[in-house]
Formats: C-alpha cells, structure tokens, sequence
C-alpha cells in the first residue's frame, strides 16, 4: 500500500507541475487526468489503510522526489519531453508491474481488489501518455520524448 501512495503522490505532484510548466494542449489535458484519477486513487487508498489502521506517506519516496526535482529544473520542450518519458510511460509501466504483483502476491484481499480495480485505469493511463508522446492524441507531438531523457 505504501507503494501505491508513493506513486499517487508523485503523480499529482508532476501533474501539478505539468499544469504550470507546459503549453502543449496534449500534455495539459494529460497531466489534469492524472491528477484527477490519482487523487481519486489516493482517497480509496486512504480509506482502505485507515480501515486496516495504517498510516500511508504524506509524500512521494526518495526515487519519485529525485524525479519530480530534476522535473522543476526544466522547462520548454525538455520538461514535456521528459515529464511524458518519466510520469507518463515509464511510470505507468512501473505502476502496472507493481498492480500485477499486488494481485499476485498480497494475501490481503481488500488490497487485491484495489489493485485488480486499479490496473486498468493505469493501462489506460500508459496508452495515453504513449499517444501523446507520439503525437497520437490530436496535436503536436513531443518531440525527443524517448524514455532515455535522463530523468529517473
């Protein structure tokens, strides 16, 4: 569970910083769907820990916030390309390995059921951002937007 929040947060965090940094209509409308569906994410998160008397992190781990810090130091086209690199494609993969692996492996199965709930909404989100990193949502396309901006 501690995961899952750690990556809502990132993804409203870099949602947040999108909205402000970004000109590219594709990315706004992006970036605002992230941070509508992960805070939609976070609450039922939030619900589920404080029925088991959990506590989640109130902020993205160490790895997000080094991400999300390189993010604040571009701008231009080098924010959007790697903003849809990092918090689009390589995020989302990463938040659908860890779905998987949640359906697998969690004996709990109220968090089975969030994370069963969950996968398709971040496959939907993975299909976005690979559109809109080739240009396949209606505008221009991202340019350099690779996965190897060097953003991690």
């Amino acid at each position: 569970m501690r995961a899952m929040a750690h990556v809502n947060l990132a993804e409203i965090e870099a949602g947040k910083m999108a909205q402000s940094k970004s000109k590219n209509q594709q990315i706004l409308r992006y970036s605002q769907q992230m941070i509508d569906d992960h805070t939609k994410a976070q609450g039922e998160l939030q619900s589920l820990a404080d029925a088991k008397g959990m506590n989640l992190p109130s902020a993205p781990d160490k790895k997000r916030q080094d991400m999300l810090k390189k993010l604040g130091a571009l701008s231009g086209a080098a924010f959007d390309s790697a903003y849809m690199a990092q918090g689009g494609v390589n995020s989302h993969k990463e938040s659908h390995e860890m779905l998987q692996a949640a359906q697998t492996r969690a004996t709990d199965p109220e968090l089975k059921a969030l994370a069963g709930k969950a996968l398709p909404t971040v496959d939907q989100h993975l299909k976005m951002a690979q559109d809109v990193k080739s240009g396949k949502g209606g505008g221009a396309t991202v340019s350099g937007a690779s996965g190897s901006s060097g953003v991690q």
